[in-house]
């Protein structure tokens, strides 16, 4: 029987545990099929999809993204929802990427795909006040002590620079209003 070593879990293994692959000349990858398929979980999933499509630095782990989806219970931040695709879940930005957000985790939350698109750009109190009927407020609260267990700062905090973001939000788009309707007058 043809053992080898798997390279991610260092442990032998018969020939037959391992991934096959028609491009090597044995059929066979040097890591096995436990390892691929850790490798594939709806964390890992969303970590390579951040590190692939991100145009800032990433400065979360894997682990700490499959520690993220444990601590949500597998289920959407926004709605409480646990998608019935598990490709669903996604990580969305609580600040976003447009207005100085980063790839941290206490920035990056597991939503799901629905929730992730309509939400867009917008600060996080804006989606939550257009959404109330989707986005209830114990889990409102439950991000808030989320942010602030990970920044080191108290809830009243946080929710007030969420609400800042969202008021400076709303003026932004009532000046682009404004300007818009003196422009076609």
């Amino acid at each position: 029987m043809e053992m080898r070593t798997c390279r991610i879990c260092n442990e032998e293994k018969e020939i037959t545990l391992f991934e096959t692959d028609s491009r090597k000349t044995t059929k066979k990858t040097n890591r096995c099929q436990a390892c691929k398929n850790a490798s594939q979980d709806k964390a890992a999933r969303a970590y390579h999809h951040l590190r692939h499509r991100s145009p800032l630095p990433v400065e979360v782990t894997p682990a700490e993204i499959r520690l993220l989806f444990e601590v949500f219970d597998g289920k959407c931040a926004y709605c409480g929802k646990r998608p019935e695709v598990s490709r669903e879940l996604t990580l969305d930005h609580i600040v976003p990427i447009s207005e100085n957000g980063r790839n941290s985790l206490a920035n990056l939350i597991p939503v799901c795909g629905r929730d992730n698109k309509s939400k867009q750009n917008r600060p996080l109190v804006s989606y939550f006040l257009n959404n109330r009927d989707k986005f209830p407020d114990e889990n409102m609260t439950l991000v808030i002590e989320y942010m602030a267990l990970l920044s080191g700062s108290k809830k009243e905090a946080v929710a007030a620079e969420l609400t800042d973001e969202h008021i400076s939000y709303e003026l932004k788009q009532k000046v682009k209003a404004i300007e818009k309707e003196a422009r076609t007058t």
